[in-house]
């Protein structure tokens, strides 16, 4: 079960997962980038063994050779993301050697009890460089989908943080959808942090 499905939130649409020549179509992309980077940390969950795909999820690559964990963080930084975490679990130090550099590696040592440790691992390391509360929330995502690019990180900035007052981004939750099914990522307003900490 995933350790979301309890979350409340509403769905963020960004569409059927938004082509990279989408983002081109916003003239004001650079400007909302530059202003968002800083308020929202997102977290990268790749500490999962894998066991239906054979292999642990952290260390999968396309077909071109390119490492899951790197891809990811590559688009995560193209969308307009600030800090990112990536939390690794199973044969951790295999998927620490592909995450690029610049990123935060986590460890869960936990991880083998579900994703909510490789969560909680995720918020409390991006908390502990952050006891003064700038960050305003995390934003949750898998290794596991090559289909979440630049274009969708942009738009999920976009709708949760765009324009809104820093208390009502720490306050929000929200989730992306795509065309009407809830999926990733996942918004986490600094407010509801202490819950999910304490969630089992």
């Amino acid at each position: 079960v995933s350790f979301f499905t309890w979350l409340p939130v509403p769905p963020v649409t960004v569409g059927p997962h938004t082509p990279r020549r989408a983002i081109a179509a916003l003239p004001w992309v650079g400007l909302l980038l530059g202003a968002l980077a800083g308020a929202a940390a997102w977290v990268v969950l790749a500490a999962g063994a894998g066991r239906r795909l054979g292999t642990p999820k952290g260390l999968l690559r396309e077909p071109d050779g390119t490492p899951w964990v790197s891809r990811a963080c590559a688009a995560l930084q193209a969308g307009g993301c600030g800090a990112v975490s990536v939390v690794v679990g199973v044969r951790a130090d295999e998927v620490a050697a592909l995450v690029p550099p610049g990123m935060h590696v986590v460890a869960a040592p936990d991880w083998a009890e579900g994703m909510g440790a490789s969560l909680r691992a995720g918020l409390t390391a991006v908390a502990t460089r952050d006891p003064g509360r700038d960050t305003l929330a995390a934003i949750v995502t898998l290794v596991d989908l090559p289909g979440v690019g630049a274009p969708v990180v942009t738009r999920v900035l976009e709708r949760t943080v765009m324009g809104k007052s820093p208390t009502r981004v720490r306050a929000s939750l929200a989730r992306a959808a795509y065309r009407g099914r809830p999926g990733h990522p996942v918004f986490l307003g600094r407010d509801h942090w202490a819950q999910v900490l304490v969630t089992r």
